[in-house]
């Protein structure tokens, strides 16, 4: 299986945003992160799961904000590499539609069209796929900001530059052990003496085993599916050839230091 490319939906009508889930549910190499019907909430869920794509739709009359509410905060966070933006809208207007393209819009798509559906929007997409993967991980995460950092901006750096790592060797975001692995990096960046699955055991209210297990399970599942280029390519830490795929360990300790070097660099 190829890389994953994830999709943030951010839509006000609910049968549209149950049909894009049908359609990508059933469409290898696409997952849904999460789906909305707000942009300011879309804001806080593209930072906290860092989709490669957005659908967009450009006014949430049944929602809150609006599609240009969203590029614009979006905008502000100036990153680097930027996720891939399909808007859908029925909103006509040449002066609009120019407006979100220098705001960052890649890609149009009218609802009034008489050809219009969510499957010829999910067929863009797979149009697209190899051309936004390639170049979203041929560049460095990072979130530039105008400002001195906060502890939130530097986790949401972090955040972003794991799931890009992740994505890249195949870790579904769609299995349990996708969360807790970020968890797990990010609590060893900080201290690698932590007792990992204990502090996330904690967070999360289970018992260690059933973290340890699903961390276990997104590794074994990702080396079982994903290229084996990629996996040369993108992980080339040494680990036993005879067990199939590294352990918790020397997977969270490898992305760590990976992370730690391109943050001094």
């Amino acid at each position: 299986m190829k890389s994953l490319l994830s999709i943030l939906i951010i839509e006000d009508e609910d049968e549209i945003c149950t049909k894009f889930k049908t359609i990508i549910d059933h469409t290898e190499g696409l997952s849904i992160a999460c789906t909305t019907n707000s942009s300011y909430e879309g804001l806080l869920l593209f930072k906290e799961y860092l989709p490669h794509i957005i659908i967009l739709d450009l006014e949430l009359h049944g929602g809150s904000g609006s599609g240009i509410d969203f590029l614009k905060n979006l905008n502000q966070l100036n990153l680097s590499p930027k996720p891939y933006i399909l808007v859908t809208t029925n909103n006509s207007s040449p002066l609009t539609h120019k407006y979100i393209r220098e705001m960052g819009c890649d890609f149009v798509m009218s609802k009034y069209e008489s050809d219009y559906s969510e499957q010829k929007a999910v067929d863009l997409i797979l149009t697209m796929k190899d051309v936004i993967l390639n170049h979203q991980i041929s560049l460095t995460p990072t979130f530039h900001s105008p400002v001195s950092e906060s502890p939130a901006s530097k986790k949401s750096q972090l955040h972003r530059m794991i799931t890009s790592h992740l994505n890249q060797v195949g870790i579904n975001p769609k299995v349990l052990g996708y969360r807790y692995l970020i968890d797990a990096i990010i609590i060893y960046i900080e201290n690698p003496d932590s007792r990992l699955s204990a502090e996330i055991a904690k967070q999360y209210h289970k018992s260690e085993k059933s973290i340890e297990r699903a961390m276990s399970n997104a590794i074994n599942k990702a080396w079982e599916a994903s290229d084996i280029e990629d996996l040369e390519k993108y992980y080339t830490a040494r680990f036993d050839l005879l067990r199939g795929s590294p352990t918790i360990m020397e997977f969270v300790s490898y992305y760590a230091d990976q992370i730690k070097s391109e943050m001094i660099r």
